[in-house]
Order: C-alpha cells, then structure tokens, then sequence
C-alpha cells in the first residue's frame, strides 16, 4: 500500500510508476477516489488482526533501515521465516525504512518457540549487518536489550547508562530493565 503526500505528487507518481514496471508485481490496484483509498486503508489496518488469526502467539517486532535496504532486509526476513519455519508477516512504514516482521507462531510448542527465539536473534542482526536500527518507534524493551550494545557500542551503552544515573539516582525509574544498578 503506497500513499504520495507533500510537494511534486506528479513527479512522484511517475517515479513509483517506473519502480512499479521495474519490479513487476503480480497486480496494481490504483484508488480511483476518496472512498476507494479508505477502503484500502481499512484492509491495512486489518493485517495484525489477520494475522492474530493464524495462530495463538503474534509477536510484533520493529527494526529500521535506510530505505535503499529494504528490499534487502525484506528478502532476509523471507529467508529467516522459511529457516526457522515460521510465518512472518511483514508491513510498516516504507517511507522511513520502519518494518513490523510480526512472527506469527504457537509458543506453547517447544520446537516453534526455539526456532521464534533464533529467528529474532537473526531478524536483529540482519537490520543491524544491513546498517540499521533495533527499533523505529517502538523502543529497545526487554527483547532487545541484549542486542542494545551491539548496535551503540560499549562506549554509548555506558553514556546512556551514566545519562540515567544523573535523573534517576536511586534507581527507581524501571529498576533493572536495561541498565544494572
């Protein structure tokens, strides 16, 4: 789903219609009104529901790229679900690079739980080999502490960890979560 705003939308409009004959997808549907683009954003906002649909655990993840590795980390993300077997859904904000991979499994089964914990480690560094980011706008959280390193560097880590010291001396501002006392 692609939406032009902003200045030059016929220059634009062109250049996606270039793009589009290049990469040949298998259809393209242009709104041809008002009512016709709501409708096509109605169907994007049902994908997390849909895909919740699939099976009992969804885990919705975020990772940023420049835009020119998208196609790069989109194939990496087919290449990590068909490994890990798993249904990984993918959508988010194209314009800035954001992707949601939503892994779409059975937690409860050990084996899908194994092959979802590798296959997150992997989504992570492949952002990370392609550039990128551990998060657009959803922030590092629990899962992705123990990759914020990898992508700061030790030095930053500690920064940021001395930043927090100097607002929340007593440690009482989400005790534990990234930093250690």
């Amino acid at each position: 789903l692609l939406e032009l705003d902003g200045y030059g939308l016929k220059r634009q409009a062109v250049l996606v219609d270039k793009v589009l004959k290049t990469i040949k997808p298998l259809s393209v549907k242009k709104a041809k009104s008002k009512k016709q683009s709501e409708n096509f954003w109605q169907a994007r906002k049902a994908a997390l529901p849909a895909l919740s649909s699939i099976a009992p655990s969804v885990l919705l993840e975020d990772v940023t790229v420049m835009r020119s590795e998208l196609p790069s980390l989109i194939r990496g993300i087919q290449k990590i679900a068909t490994n890990n077997n798993l249904v990984i859904g993918c959508f988010g904000h194209a314009g800035d690079g954001n992707l949601h991979p939503t892994i779409v499994t059975d937690l409860r089964d050990e084996n899908n739980a194994q092959n979802t914990k590798k296959a997150i480690k992997e989504l992570f560094e492949l952002a990370l080999q392609l550039g990128g980011t551990l998060t657009g706008e959803h922030g590092i959280g629990l899962v992705k502490k123990e990759y914020l390193e990898k992508e700061l560097g030790k030095k930053s880590q500690g920064i940021m960890e001395a930043i927090k010291k100097v607002f929340d001396e007593k440690n009482i501002l989400n005790p534990e979560k990234i930093f250690k006392k």
